[in-house]
């Protein structure tokens, strides 16, 4: 899915924009009394944390020697626009046609589903280049339980009061009502805390030409693809 693809780019994105040029030390004019000692999996969390649950520890911070989180709550509220776009282009939903109102509580469904993103990060081993992180990541379950057990029946029912003219008749805007049918749908999904079995992804970690401390990409794409689960169109 294209949208879905543009989701995994933002969030490679967003990492690096965080990290910025991750050296183990400070990132100011003037050089930390003492350097910061690169912690691997302290790195992968707080990487995780920052994109996913839109917090930005002390920790985390000090490791890429950012003096303030602004870069980092920016790319997080890119990231959750792109997420709701993934998530509308999944359910049919046009974003356009649909009022500021609905728009924002649709956003609001993004960050609050994205808080419940649980990955539990393993200990790290040194590789020839950098590290190796084991995360573990539990899927979701909120979409697609909504998606293959009360969407089926919804878009039936949509379908037949469009053949009968129900919205015309009493003035609703079928775009606003369908994309919050939709929220109202995956939230109580989302209430029940419910995961799919879990799954195991490595992350490395290495050194580039600089010598700052990246993610891989591969690695990030893969822990994306499993925090929220999406069945296969």
């Amino acid at each position: 899915m294209k949208l879905k693809l543009t989701r995994i780019l933002c969030l490679i994105l967003a990492v690096s924009m965080c990290a910025g040029l991750l050296c183990g030390c400070g990132g100011g004019d003037e050089p930390e009394e003492t350097p910061v000692v690169f912690d691997p999996e302290a790195y992968v969390r707080g990487g995780l944390d920052a994109v996913y649950h839109g917090v930005f520890s002390d920790e985390y911070l000090k490791l890429l020697g950012a003096g303030s989180d602004e870069g980092c709550a920016e790319s997080y509220e890119r990231g959750m626009e792109v997420s709701l776009d993934v998530f509308a282009g999944y359910f049919n939903i046009s974003t356009d046609d649909c009022s500021d109102e609905t728009r924002q509580l649709l956003l609001a469904l993004m960050k609050d589903m994205y808080k419940y993103a649980k990955y539990e990060v393993g200990e790290a081993t040194e590789n020839g280049n950098g590290y190796t992180v084991k995360v573990t990541v539990y899927p979701i379950a909120a979409v697609a339980d909504a998606a293959r057990e009360d969407y089926p029946a919804f878009a039936e029912g949509a379908a037949q009061r469009l053949v009968d003219d129900e919205f015309e008749k009493d003035g609703q805007n079928f775009e606003d009502w369908w994309a919050q049918s939709i929220s109202d749908m995956v939230r109580v999904r989302l209430s029940a805390k419910e995961y799919l079995d879990p799954v195991e992804v490595s992350v490395e970690i290495s050194k580039n030409d600089s010598g700052a401390y990246i993610l891989s990409s591969e690695a990030l794409a893969e822990i994306d693809r499993h925090i929220v689960s999406y069945p296969a169109d």
